[in-house]
């Protein structure tokens, strides 16, 4: 990094991640800049990423945080060792019986198979409820200097991202902060499972579950002090586009959108009204380089 010219800090770590992200917003905090995109380090931005929080950060009047949604990762699959695109985060739909019986085949007591699996239907009754009702996590990629006043709680292994947008979106709702979300289509950010060595993928593969008992706990605490709000809207962020190429990766697609009972027009998820009538107008074309 000395020989690229590129700023680095080097800091202390507890174990957790979420000691090394508040690290970093302390140093945001410091530092000259308006807007950040914190960016874990086995993750990566697209190009199209890199563009469009740039275009966030020059908007008239940016919002404090942006949460991601239609969240896009490459995961290593386990029998066949291919990697592949997948909403990782998507609400799952677990065949119970069947995960019962390959808990006890490895090795753990029928009660012990139990909690695993109590605890499993409660995480995702608290996140359909609490943090979207398709998926059970919401990472926040952009932050203004008020938002990143809100740290990331810390004492967990798993899920100190999902429990700070908790923290920003009541900060909204009590009218301190504009949060708003981005539909990742195309996709801005990607999750970098592919060596089998992310967190989340080594707690599911080693069948840890000691995190999601502590990250359920916080957020029935949460819940219990108003914290946490059920079914709370978050307006769609908005961008205005002219004539261009969008390269993502490859990682996923345009939004489509309904424009009356027989066209479609295909956009990005975050598309502005007058960017679609200009579509729909043929003014403008948008097309998605889509280069790995």
């Amino acid at each position: 990094m000395q020989l690229k010219g590129i700023e680095y800090h080097i800091t202390k770590s507890d174990g957790t991640p979420a000691q090394g992200k508040n690290e970093l917003l302390k140093i945001f905090e410091k530092s000259p800049y308006d807007y950040c995109v914190q960016v874990d380090g086995d993750d990566y931005l697209t190009p199209y990423g890199v563009d469009l929080y740039q275009r966030v950060a020059q908007l008239p009047s940016p919002p404090d945080a942006i949460c991601l949604q239609d969240q896009i990762s490459l995961v290593r699959d386990l029998d066949t060792d291919e990697v592949e695109l997948q909403h990782f985060f998507k609400k799952k739909n677990f065949d119970y019986p069947q995960m019962k019986i390959d808990l006890m085949e490895a090795s753990f007591s029928a009660k012990e198979s139990d909690q695993i699996i109590a605890t499993h239907k409660e995480f995702f009754k608290l996140n359909h409820s609490y943090v979207h009702h398709d998926e059970s996590h919401c990472r926040v990629v952009f932050l203004s200097k008020k938002a990143a006043a809100i740290k990331f709680p810390t004492g967990l292994k798993v899920g100190e991202d999902t429990l700070q947008f908790l923290l920003l979106k009541n900060e909204a709702h009590k009218g301190n902060l504009k949060v708003v979300f981005n539909s990742e289509k195309p996709c801005s950010y990607l999750y970098d499972q592919s060596d089998g060595e992310g967190t989340v993928f080594q707690e599911i593969l080693n069948r840890k579950w000691e995190w999601m008992i502590k990250y359920n706990a916080r957020i029935k605490e949460y819940a219990s002090k108003g914290i946490a709000r059920k079914n709370q809207e978050i307006e769609r962020l908005q961008i205005s586009y002219d004539t261009c190429e969008l390269n993502d990766l490859g990682a996923s697609q345009l939004a489509s959108f309904q424009a009356n009972q027989n066209i479609k027009i295909l956009a990005p998820a975050n598309a502005c009204d007058e960017t679609l009538h200009r579509l729909y107008r043929a003014e403008i074309t948008i097309g998605l380089k889509n280069t790995s």
